[in-house]
């Protein structure tokens, strides 16, 4: 029968007119027709998809479908479509299964499938399935296949179809599935890679699921803590001794609130205490305690919160930290406390004075600090203090050379002539050179000999009567040299315990030398790339960079080189011990020796490969935003939309402007606040949505569309990005 006949045409404008639907005995009324050929045309109409029918127990009820014919949709479908008869003949295909294929639209149509099956190695699995779907049965079939050297992915639905006409047929809908494929490859090859570093970390990786069972418990926790794995995998958190012992000293609650305390926590992901997770002491199963760094942290789950966390043994460093506190204590005391000066100067200022250089030099230690040397050493004595430190920095000089003092003389601040014995040492003080001053006042010795030069002339004659007294001065004199030479040695101690001060930072510190060889790299290396200093002391940094980035590094870094300025680089590859890359920022200075030639560069490198991964994110984001075939549009947690691209205004029929001035309750007509408070609060947990509904256009019209959101947070903000396709033409 030919759907197009007036009867058929009459029966389905009286169903148009009834929207709720009509029984066959209505119908015939309606039309003036009997019902027996009422009924034979409504079968015709159902099963060409133009009329759908509901039965109400023994009644059956008729009313136009609402389905979009799936001819229109192949032109917008971004799957592949063909649609085959029961010969096996292609009646129609879009245009994306025409172009994948290879084929031309003319050749194709009418013609056998079979012949047009690629490759061969699936083209046998197809056709059983279209045969059985000419049976009336609806299949899906998973498949892949090489395409230009590559491995490509499809489901393919084999939907069976009744044609206007009333014979059978199939609908084979392929969707390229090869992105999803390749991110699930990806996760299971993520997760493995997880499973390994917490295997092999050397710190302690506890980790409990949503409901406080511990799963995860590294064997490096088991060295740490002394418990066997197989005594706490599985049980409750709250129910183990040693993290029973830890929440005791966090918190001032008693042991038996830790399950409530837990629960709240992997339920909201916030504790409802306050706690300090940092530093505390444990103790091992054999009884023995040791200092950890703790960090515990939540894990956002569809389920609610894991909880995790690291521990690192700190006995060591705390003992380390407690020696270093002593020694500067120490060393502090005994600067404030001896009557020699000592001075600390860098870039030729002073920036430490102890009480003894305020009372040689009469300048209190404020006014002292910032001053040069220079600015009350004697006029006449400023040559020789310049040529002791000349001598001084002379690479060719002995170790005899460098432990000479020089004496001159200074002028106090009321301008007072004072004799000073003093020393001069190299240190290091806040990651800086810096040049270490010791003095003593020996205007009194000074003045002692020149009085004896006086009276050597006049006693002369009396030598011998004379001489147990003389004996006595020496013996004076030679008791204060000895004085003078312990008190040496003490500050010189002094100045080694202040050099032997190290900096904590958490970048890697780096010095390298005229040859771009690393000459130092600080211990926090080890924590972002795996490898110890040791690793990269000799060697220049291209050898631990991917290949493909050596050659435009290098061509700057040499420039860099050649004419040494401060510089920074925003982006540079690093790889990890475990042979991942991490991205880094790097930035460096130059350093002078004390004539002024260049000896290499300084600085410090950051590890920004989480900031560099949602850099990324968001530019993917905005690239898709752009793509000028798809409507999309960015929305925030106030359903304000924030940007659009030119699509979705075409779509909706507003300018870019005008999309970017209004909201989500100018263009769906089922939106409230309540329900977009929700829908955003599900959004943020799945970060993926994909539904169906109706936009409402500029000019009133209701257009039927299929959604995806995604989710994505940036600068501690979160945004939704829509992506519209219009489920019509």
């Amino acid at each position: 029968m030919d759907v197009n006949r007036k009867e058929l045409s009459d029966i389905k404008d009286v169903l148009k007119d009834s929207p709720r639907g009509m029984t066959v005995t209505e119908i015939s009324k309606a039309v003036g027709m009997n019902r027996h050929s009422v009924a034979k045309y409504l079968e015709v109409l159902v099963a060409a998809g133009h009329v759908d029918m509901k039965s109400f127990g023994p009644s059956k009820v008729y009313y136009l479908s609402q389905r979009v014919p799936l001819s229109a949709m192949l032109s917008f479908s971004s799957d592949l479509i063909v649609i085959i008869d029961k010969d096996l003949l292609i009646r129609n295909a879009n245009d994306r299964f025409l172009e994948t294929m290879g084929l031309i639209r003319e050749k194709s149509i009418n013609r056998n499938i079979e012949n047009f099956l690629k490759p061969v190695s699936i083209a046998s699995t197809i056709m059983s399935h279209i045969r059985e779907a000419l049976g009336g049965k609806d299949l899906t079939l998973d498949t892949s296949f090489t395409r230009d050297s590559e491995e490509v992915y499809y489901t393919v639905k084999f939907i069976p179809t009744v044609f206007d006409d009333g014979n059978t047929g199939v609908t084979l809908i392929m969707t390229d599935v090869t992105g999803h494929r390749r991110i699930e490859n990806a996760i299971r090859d993520s997760e493995r890679k997880f499973r390994d570093m917490i295997s092999q970390s050397t710190e302690g990786i506890a980790l409990c699921d949503e409901n406080g069972v511990l799963i995860e418990y590294n064997e490096s926790m088991v060295k740490l803590a002394g418990f066997p794995r197989e005594n706490v995998i599985g049980k409750y958190v709250w129910d183990i001794p040693i993290f029973i012992k830890g929440y005791e000293q966090f918190t001032d609650r008693p042991p038996a609130s830790l399950e409530e305390n837990m629960k709240i926590i992997l339920k909201t992901g916030k504790s409802p205490i306050k706690q300090n997770y940092n530093n505390f002491n444990i103790q091992r199963q054999d009884g023995t305690i040791i200092s950890v760094m703790t960090n515990v942290f939540p894990i956002k789950t569809e389920k609610g919160y894991m909880l995790a966390a690291i521990v690192r043994d700190v006995t060591d460093l705390k003992k380390a930290e407690k020696a270093i506190y002593e020694s500067e204590e120490k060393f502090r005391n005994l600067a404030e406390t001896t009557t020699s000066g000592i001075l600390i100067l860098q870039e030729g200022r002073i920036v430490y004075a102890n009480r003894g250089a305020e009372n040689i030099t009469g300048y209190s230690v404020k006014e002292l600090l910032n001053k040069r040397m220079e600015d009350f050493i004697h006029p006449d004595y400023v040559r020789i203090v310049d040529d002791y430190w000349r001598e001084y920095k002379n690479p060719l000089r002995t170790k005899k050379m460098s432990s000479v003092s020089r004496e001159f003389k200074i002028l106090k601040k009321n301008r007072e002539e004072r004799w000073i014995d003093g020393s001069i040492g190299m240190m290091t003080l806040n990651g800086r050179p810096a040049l270490i001053k010791t003095f003593f006042d020996i205007t009194g010795r000074k003045q002692m000999e020149e009085a004896l030069k006086h009276e050597r002339a006049e006693l002369e004659t009396r030598v011998k009567e004379r001489t147990v007294e003389l004996e006595a001065v020496n013996e004076a004199l030679k008791a204060e040299v000895e004085q003078r030479r312990c008190s040496e040695e003490s500050a010189r101690k002094d100045r080694e315990r202040y050099q032997n001060l190290i900096e904590n930072i958490n970048d890697i510190a780096w010095e390298m030398d005229a040859q771009a060889r690393f000459t130092y790299v600080n211990p926090k290396i080890k924590d972002i790339l795996g490898y110890g200093p040791e690793h990269y002391l000799g060697k220049v940094i291209m050898e631990f960079m991917p290949a493909e980035d050596v050659p435009k590094f290098s061509d700057g870094f040499s420039r860099i080189y050649a004419r040494p300025r401060p510089y920074n680089l925003e982006h540079l590859r690093m790889f990890h011990k475990d042979g991942s890359i991490h991205s880094m920022e790097v930035n460096g200075m130059p350093f002078y020796d004390n004539k002024g030639a260049f000896q290499g560069f300084h600085g410090v490198t950051r590890d920004i490969t989480l900031r560099k991964s949602m850099e990324e994110l968001v530019d993917i984001m905005t690239y898709s935003m752009t793509h000028p075939d798809l409507a999309a549009f960015r929305v925030n947690a106030d359903a304000e939309i924030s940007y659009s691209n030119d699509a979705a205004g075409l779509l909706l029929g507003y300018t870019t402007r005008e999309l970017n001035a209004i909201g989500m309750g100018d263009i769906d007509p089922a939106y409230s606040e309540a329900k977009w408070r929700g829908h955003w609060e599900l959004l943020k947990q799945h970060r993926y949505e994909k539904s169906t509904g109706s936009y409402r256009s500029k000019d009133g019209k209701t257009i039927p569309v299929e959604v995806t959101e995604n989710y994505a947070e940036f600068n501690g903000r979160g945004y939704s990005f829509f992506f519209i396709r219009p489920m019509i033409k």
